[in-house]
């Protein structure tokens, strides 16, 4: 049976402020193991990487004990980016079926499932938690421009003979001054225009009761 995947993200930052970070997880659903492949992150623009500390890409494939059926343990790969993009080549751990999802006893279920690999599913033994297989970590640059940017994300993999592609792209928001004070702006516009009312008032009294 040939591999057959498509690419899921996550975006855990849809908007930044200048200087922040952008983190987006990685997952491939399908099945099948690809006899070559690569993962290929561009971004819309180069001036939104942080050009003394881009960031990197971390993959977090556990292992499986194949006698257990349980992860034996987590491999966090870091890569470095450049201002352009990168391109991987994931291992064929990523591909490995995981312990069934089926009840025992549920031989119907059992039958016909198609088991989850880890590119599906990855987990951190360490903190005990749930990691993505692959993170994507992106420093932005100080005195990038406000506004929307995309990172693409294009997966092809095969065989010589016979090879497919997904594509996903995913967007985020680079915030301005405004949005990123607006919170104390305009309190304040509001104290100074209410100030500058009573103040009007004031002197309309004044004027009124004191005529010339």
């Amino acid at each position: 049976m040939s591999a057959i995947y498509s690419i899921v993200t996550r975006n855990r930052s849809p908007r930044v402020n200048p200087g922040g970070k952008v983190e987006i997880e990685i997952f491939l659903s399908g099945h099948g193991v690809p006899d070559k492949n690569k993962l290929n992150i561009q971004w819309s623009s180069p001036y939104i990487i942080n050009k003394k500390d881009p960031g990197n890409v971390i993959l977090c494939l556990g292992s499986i004990d194949d006698k257990t059926g349980k992860p034996s343990k987590t491999l966090e790969l870091p890569r470095p980016i450049d201002k352009i993009g990168m391109i991987i080549s994931l291992n064929k751990l990523v591909f490995k079926e995981m312990p069934s999802l089926a009840r025992k006893g549920d031989k119907e279920a059992i039958e016909t499932e198609l088991r989850p690999v880890v590119s599906e599913y990855a987990w951190n033994e360490t903190t005990g938690g749930f990691d993505p297989p692959i993170l994507l970590k992106v420093n932005i640059a100080e005195d990038v421009p406000q506004g929307d940017y995309d990172i693409s994300f294009t997966f092809t993999y095969g065989n010589e003979q016979n090879l497919s592609q997904d594509h996903k792209s995913v967007q985020f928001h680079i915030t301005s001054w405004w949005e990123r004070n607006q919170g104390w702006v305009t309190p304040i516009g509001v104290s100074i225009a209410f100030i500058s009312l009573l103040i009007a008032t004031i002197g309309i009294i004044y004027r009124v009761s004191h005529p010339e």
